[in-house]
């Protein structure tokens, strides 16, 4: 008993390995002489190098915590301190997905919202991958030619609006600006 929590295990984690009442647990170390750990006190201290290595194996927090013995809100606390708050996390959060979902044509708020990321993360890793970010509310040059096609099959304005998930206005306005772009109208608009 002593050794386990000598060796870092909390009196909790002794307990448990032992079988018996964390209350017995510190109640026979401290008739042994043990000093007892402050409570929220780290066992073993972890180095912030630790924590980056950790992190940057592609670890999520909680499982970090789990590695080091921490909570997750201790390690994020610990990233905090060492001033990396709002700076991009070194954990490798699959920048190849990343780039290859923005183009294929999802938006920065839908490729973070599918990997569970920041709207601003996702721009600075894209940026980072040398991806040139779209204008906001620009649509994916697909859609336009999906718009175009569709129109072409005879569609209405509300039909084409509803096959590309966008309102009537939206797609009028979008083929407003294709054809100012040299497109060809081939139905008026009803």
């Amino acid at each position: 008993m002593v050794l386990l929590y000598a060796a870092g295990r909390s009196v909790e984690q002794v307990a448990a390995e032992m079988g018996i009442n964390p209350t017995t647990v510190s109640r026979r170390l401290r008739a042994a002489g043990v000093q007892m750990h402050p409570v929220g006190a780290r066992r073993i201290p972890v180095s912030d190098e630790e924590i980056l290595r950790l992190r940057g194996q592609g670890l999520l927090w909680r499982q970090v915590a789990e590695q080091v013995g921490m909570s997750a809100p201790g390690v994020h606390a610990r990233w905090r301190r060492l001033g990396l708050a709002g700076h991009i996390d070194p954990m490798p959060t699959r920048p190849d997905e990343t780039v290859a979902l923005y183009e294929s044509g999802m938006t920065v708020r839908e490729v973070a919202k599918r990997m569970h990321l920041s709207t601003p993360t996702v721009t600075a890793k894209l940026k980072a991958a040398g991806v040139p970010t779209r204008n906001r509310g620009r649509r994916h040059p697909a859609d336009d030619m999906e718009i175009l096609r569709l129109r072409s099959t005879g569609l209405t304005w509300r039909e084409v609006a509803a096959e590309v998930g966008m309102t009537q206005p939206g797609v009028v306005s979008r083929w407003t600006l294709l054809r100012r772009a040299g497109y060809e109208d081939p139905m008026p608009p009803r």
